[in-house]
């Protein structure tokens, strides 16, 4: 599980808004992953606004979110080691990230796990 401890908001050189999203597990691990609000990449965004639960899955929400709609909130991540970074990276796809909801992992993949809230 990660905690959304940053977040930046940013401009592409092709003139597209994103917002750089930093994460970190109680463990020290970090990963940084960029979401962009048009085009093909638009889904890694819905994804993490999905697994956030300020989304359906299917349209983002109508209401206008702000980065501090997402600091501070929590969600599982599949990670991959990012060899050009100290941070690992999330892999391209809505399965990527998953919503947190207490103790529990939402969507176990044997049985359900009970987490002390790391922060």
């Amino acid at each position: 599980m990660f905690k959304i401890y940053e977040v930046n908001e940013k401009t592409s050189q092709a003139g597209n808004d994103y917002w750089q999203v930093k994460f970190e597990s109680k463990e020290g691990v970090k990963v940084c992953d960029n979401f962009m609000f048009h085009g093909k990449a638009a889904s890694k965004t819905l994804a993490l606004l999905t697994g956030l639960g300020l989304a359906d899955g299917e349209e983002f929400p109508t209401d206008e979110l702000s980065t501090d709609d997402i600091l501070g909130k929590f969600v599982y991540i599949d990670t991959i080691k990012d060899k050009d970074s100290e941070f690992l990276k999330c892999p391209w796809s809505s399965s990527g990230y998953e919503k947190y909801e207490g103790k529990t992992k939402a969507k176990p993949k044997k049985e359900e796990v009970e987490e002390e809230l790391p922060f």
